[in-house]
């Protein structure tokens, strides 16, 4: 097993075909860019569902057909899911691909641990809506992939491990290149470490300007 995870996100929630003509929309686009990149190395998936017509979807369908078709070629890639606030403002539409079981059920899901603010609109995550998403992806057996944007959201975690709504050693990931706040770099790194929840596995991540 490696010890470097190089994690994808080949959709994304806000590219469309006039951003990038290349970018895959349907399940089976999704698939087979996802095993084209696991055969030059990457560890895990990041998956955003899109509808017939291209558009950001909560429903499960569409992950049932991307995580079916990776895991019948690379079962050893982690895969996981969003929930994100950024579409969709109801529990029980970000929390649906939670209910996906067998094969189908994911690794893990996104938890955003707050609410911010992108370019084009804002990612709402209220205190309770985190928490139940929380709540429910333990009750699930699939692990939370913690999304901190800001040295706030780090706080957040340890709020909820604290109060074990959260376990110690959870997997998360640090960023802000596409939101609204400070840029984390290599030269604020230093102020996110001390902050840090214990993990097996912590990552940055970004994406292009303006998402």
């Amino acid at each position: 097993m490696t010890d470097l995870i190089v994690n994808l996100a080949p959709t994304g929630i806000t590219a469309t075909r006039a951003t990038g003509p290349n970018v895959p929309l349907a399940p089976s686009e999704v698939v087979t860019d996802v095993l084209a990149c696991a055969d030059i190395g990457i560890t895990s998936v990041h998956l955003h569902a899109r509808d017939e017509s291209g558009r950001p979807t909560w429903h499960p369908g569409p992950y049932a057909e991307m995580i079916a078709g990776i895991r019948a070629a690379r079962p050893d890639l982690v895969i996981g899911v969003s929930c994100s606030g950024r579409e969709f403002g109801e529990f029980e539409q970000r929390s649906a691909v939670l209910d996906l079981t067998g094969d189908l059920k994911p690794d893990m899901a996104s938890l955003t641990l707050s609410s911010l603010n992108f370019a084009r609109g804002a990612s709402v995550n209220a205190p309770d809506m985190v928490r139940r998403l929380a709540e429910k992806m333990r009750d699930c057996g699939i692990r939370p992939e913690l999304e901190a944007f800001d040295l706030g959201m780090v706080n957040d975690a340890k709020y909820l491990i604290e109060r074990e709504v959260l376990e110690p050693r959870t997997p998360s990931t640090c960023s802000s290149a596409t939101s609204l706040a400070p840029r984390s770099t290599s030269s604020t790194w230093p102020q996110w470490l001390p902050l840090c929840p214990p993990t097996p596995a912590g990552a940055a991540a970004g994406s292009a300007p303006g998402s």
